[in-house]
C-alpha cells in the first residue's frame, strides 16, 4: 500500500512541475505584457534594494531600473556551499502589488537542475512568485523577502523539498537517496556555479561589477574549494547520479564525477586571475566574506 501511495505522489507531483514549468509568463527576459510607459517613478522607486540580506548581491542594470541582477552564495554547511548562483530579476509595472519575474541563470546551458525548485530552464518555483501552489505574493513584500525565499531553497537537504518527498513521507531508503542528490549537487556546484561562473568573467561575458565580486568571493573561498574536491575525489569515475532524473523531473544524464579535473579547474582559474592582476592573493586579516558583503544599489 505505501508504495502505491509513493508512486501515486510521485506521478501527482510530475504532472504538476509539467504545469508550472511550461506555464506562460515567467520568464523576466521575455515580457512583452510590460510596456515601458506603463512604469511610474514610484514602481522605479521600490526597486531599490539598499540593504541585501547576508550572502546575497545585488546589482541593478544600469540601462533599465526595471531590471535586476543577483548573486546569491550557496550557504554554509549545504551542498551549495561556495557556489555563486545568477539570478535575473524584472518587476512589473504594479510592483510591489505583483511579484517581479525571476529566472536562475547558473544551469549549465540549461542541463542542471540544482533544486526541485530550480528548474534547468531556469525557472524558479515559489508560491509567492505565482510558479508554484500555495500562499502567494502580497503587497507588503519586497525584493528582500523573494531573494531570502529563494536562498532558503539552498538548504542542506533540499530533496525534501520535492512535494511527496518531505522528510516526514520519506521511505526508509530515502536517506541514501537524498545523499546521492547531495553529492550530485557538490560536484555540480563547483563545476557550474563556481568553475563555469568564474570562466565566463574571464571570458568577459559578465558586467564588471559582476566579474569583481566573483573574483573576490573565489579567491577567499579557494581553499574550501580544493578542499571539496579533495575530499570527494573517491567518488571519480562513478556515475553522477541525480534522484529526480529516476522521478522523471528532469533530463537523464550520464555525467561521471571527476573531481580530479575540477581541482585542475581551480587551479588554473586562480592563475589567470593572479596573472592579469584582477585580484590578490587573501590574507587572512583581509580576507573577504560575501555574506557580510553588499553592493547597495
Amino acid at each position: 500500500m505505501a508504495m502505491a501511495v509513493d508512486a501515486q505522489q510521485k506521478k501527482k507531483a510530475a504532472k504538476a512541475m509539467l504545469k508550472y514549468a511550461t506555464g506562460k509568463h515567467w520568464d523576466p527576459s521575455d515580457c512583452p505584457d510590460w510596456k515601458p510607459q506603463d512604469y511610474s517613478m514610484s514602481c522605479l522607486s521600490r526597486t531599490i534594494l539598499k540593504d541585501p540580506p547576508p550572502g546575497i548581491v545585488v546589482i541593478p542594470d544600469k540601462s533599465d531600473m526595471t531590471q535586476l541582477h543577483a548573486l546569491i552564495t550557496g550557504p554554509d554547511d549545504t551542498p551549495y556551499e561556495g557556489g555563486i548562483f545568477r539570478f535575473f530579476i524584472r518587476c512589473p509595472p504594479n510592483y510591489p502589488i505583483h511579484p517581479p519575474r525571476v529566472k536562475l541563470l547558473t544551469t549549465g546551458n540549461g542541463v542542471v537542475r540544482f533544486n526541485p525548485n530550480l528548474y534547468s530552464n531556469g525557472k524558479v518555483c515559489l508560491s509567492i512568485l505565482g510558479t508554484w501552489e500555495g500562499p502567494g505574493w502580497v503587497a507588503s513584500m519586497g525584493l528582500a523577502s523573494l531573494l531570502i525565499s529563494i536562498q532558503s531553497l539552498l538548504n542542506d537537504e533540499p530533496l525534501h523539498n520535492e512535494p511527496g518527498l518531505e522528510k516526514e513521507s520519506l521511505s526508509p531508503i530515502g536517506r541514501p537517496e537524498v545523499e546521492k542528490y547531495n553529492a550530485y549537487l557538490v560536484h555540480e556546484t563547483l563545476r557550474v556555479a563556481v568553475c563555469d561562473t568564474v570562466e565566463m568573467c574571464l571570458a568577459g561575458s559578465l558586467n564588471l561589477e559582476i566579474q569583481e565580486v566573483v573574483y573576490e568571493y573565489f579567491m577567499n573561498m579557494f581553499d574550501h574549494y580544493v578542499a571539496t574536491a579533495e575530499k570527494n575525489k573517491c567518488k571519480d569515475g562513478q556515475l553522477l547520479e541525480n534522484f529526480l532524473v529516476a522521478c522523471g523531473m528532469c533530463m537523464k544524464k550520464t555525467d561521471k564525477f571527476n573531481f580530479a579535473s575540477l581541482r585542475l579547474r581551480l587551479n588554473s582559474l586562480k592563475s589567470q586571475i593572479l596573472a592579469r592582476g584582477l585580484c590578490q592573493e587573501p590574507s587572512t586579516a583581509s580576507c573577504l566574506n560575501l555574506m557580510e558583503y553588499y553592493i547597495h544599489v
